[in-house]
């Protein structure tokens, strides 16, 4: 072999291996990119969820609204949880932990595992939850569809989540 096809077949190796380490490094930035993104969608979500629920602590008692919220891809479920009372049928053992060691969310996404940072658990003020369902949790298929009502508490006025059917 001669020199020049000894510096040319090195040259190429080189490329071969400054082109794999472009590639994975696009790769790596691609999926934090969707995984921030995803992380923005649920807070957003739970942004919109707040507003709404701020709105409705200042109207008269009584006042519903029927409300559909888009939801991250991920979320199967959201449940809305008055703390106050006892959780009930809970057949997850690690979501029923959760919610007797959390004394301050009062809303959660599940599936538990797809929302580590940030969630799983939010707070939101105002927001309770009355009946005989605690948690009430509402399937989330393409959106998020409730019911919110202004009613009045021990502490003043709050804003009731109830499902939508």
């Amino acid at each position: 072999m001669q020199q020049g096809m000894t510096q040319q077949v090195f040259i190429f190796i080189f490329a071969l291996i400054l082109m794999a380490v472009v590639l994975l490094f696009g790769i790596r930035q691609l999926v934090l990119v969707t995984s921030t993104a995803d992380k923005i969608e649920t807070l957003s979500f739970i942004d919109t969820l707040k507003k709404e629920v701020q709105t409705y602590a200042n109207f008269d008692i009584g006042s519903t609204k029927y409300l559909t919220l888009s939801v991250p891809n991920d979320v199967n479920q959201v449940c809305f949880f008055n703390n106050q009372l006892p959780a009930q049928d809970i057949a997850d053992p690690v979501f029923q932990a959760l919610l007797t060691s959390d004394r301050r969310n009062n809303i959660f996404v599940l599936p538990l595992e797809s929302f580590q940072s940030p969630g799983p658990g939010f707070f939101i003020p105002s927001l309770t939850v009355r009946g005989s369902r605690n948690p009430l949790c509402v399937t989330t298929p393409d959106s998020l569809k409730i019911i919110l009502e202004t009613i009045a508490v021990p502490q003043g006025v709050a804003v009731e989540v109830k499902e939508r059917l």
